[in-house]
C-alpha cells in the first residue's frame, strides 16, 4: 500500500484540523503564527518502573515532538505505510495504552518552518518511517534519557 492511501490522513486533512485547533486556541491567545512555532519535545514513562529507576539514568520512554499544535511520534505495525501520527499533545497514552503516562515537555526551540512545510515533511519521512521498518531498538522513538 503507498503512504498516500489507505488509512493514512491526506495532507489536506491534517492541514484542516491544524487550522480548526488553532481557530478554537486562538482566542484564548495560545497558537503560534505562521513560520513561527516552538517546537516541544514531550517525554513519557512507559512502564511505571519508571518512577524508580530513572533516578538511575534508565528507564522506558516514549516520545514525540509537539509544533503547531499536533504532536508527531512513531510507532510500529504490520503495514507498509506511514508508522508516523498525530495526537493532541501530551495524550499520547490515549493512543498508545493506559501505561504510557506524560513526563515532561522538553522545549527544543523554534522553528521557522510554516505549517504546510512541517505536514510536508512529516509526509516525506512517512515514506521511510513506515510501520514495517519500526524496530524498538534500532529504528524507533525511543529516547535514551537521562534524569538530573
Amino acid at each position: 500500500m503507498d503512504a498516500d492511501e489507505g488509512e493514512t490522513a491526506s495532507m489536506q486533512d491534517i492541514l484542516e484540523e491544524l487550522d480548526r485547533y488553532c481557530h478554537d486556541r486562538d482566542a484564548q491567545g495560545a497558537c503560534d503564527q505562521e513560520g513561527d512555532s516552538e517546537v516541544r519535545l514531550n517525554v513519557y514513562d512507559m512502564v511505571q518502573m519508571n518512577g524508580y529507576i530513572a533516578k538511575l539514568g534508565i528507564g522506558a520512554f516514549h516520545s514525540g515532538v509537539e509544533i503547531y499544535g499536533r504532536e508527531y511520534a512513531y510507532g510500529g505495525h504490520p503495514y507498509a505505510y506511514t508508522g508516523i501520527y498525530d495526537v493532541r499533545p501530551r495524550t499520547a497514552g490515549e493512543v498508545t495504552g493506559d501505561t504510557v503516562k506524560f513526563r515532561e515537555s522538553i522545549n527544543m526551540g523554534r522553528t521557522n518552518m510554516s505549517r504546510d512545510e512541517v505536514v510536508e515533511m512529516v509526509r516525506g519521512l512517512g515514506r521511510d518511517y513506515n510501520g514495517v521498518a519500526y524496530h524498538i531498538l534500532n529504528r524507533s522513538e525511543l529516547l535514551y534519557y537521562t534524569c538530573t
